[in-house]
């Protein structure tokens, strides 16, 4: 179902991964289904496990280019006004100096061990689907990106 260099999952693991995923994601101080979430991560396995994982949660996904500069991801977390924001470890770093401690959105490092922590009485249940499952931020020619959203009824 889902493969990459380093990892290779049936659809029964990548539906397990996803639903400890979204257990951990609900459990996060402050996040409520409808809530946006930022992804700032490389193409990998991981991403698809987050991305799926919050629209099992019912959480809107904001998804962010990896290329894109601290700043860049800091003005679309904030300007989404997203809860939260799963970084790869090589972003991380540099959205979280640029972010600062007063930061509105709570950061938190994707790596191996913290998906995959989860026992499977950790599993959520699915949540009805948020109003807004999807913001997208493009117009790259601009000073600054705007924002689209994808409803769904």
């Amino acid at each position: 179902a889902v493969t990459d260099p380093r990892e290779r999952w049936t659809y029964g693991q990548f539906a397990e991964r996803i639903a400890r995923t979204a257990a951990w994601l609900r459990a996060l101080p402050g996040v409520q289904p409808g809530d946006r979430i930022g992804i700032a991560m490389e193409n990998c396995a991981g991403y698809l496990q987050v991305q799926y994982a919050c629209w099992h949660a019912g959480l809107c996904v904001v998804p962010m280019n990896a290329k894109l500069h601290p700043r860049e991801f800091c003005y679309i977390l904030e300007n989404s006004q997203a809860r939260a924001c799963i970084a790869s470890p090589s972003l991380h770093a540099g959205i979280a100096r640029e972010a600062g401690p007063g930061a509105p959105f709570a950061l938190h490092e994707a790596h191996a061990p913290l998906l995959e922590k989860m026992t499977p009485e950790d599993q959520a249940d699915v949540v009805r689907a948020a109003k807004v499952f999807y913001k997208l931020y493009a117009d790259i020619f601009r000073a600054l990106p705007t924002a689209r959203e994808v409803t769904c009824n």
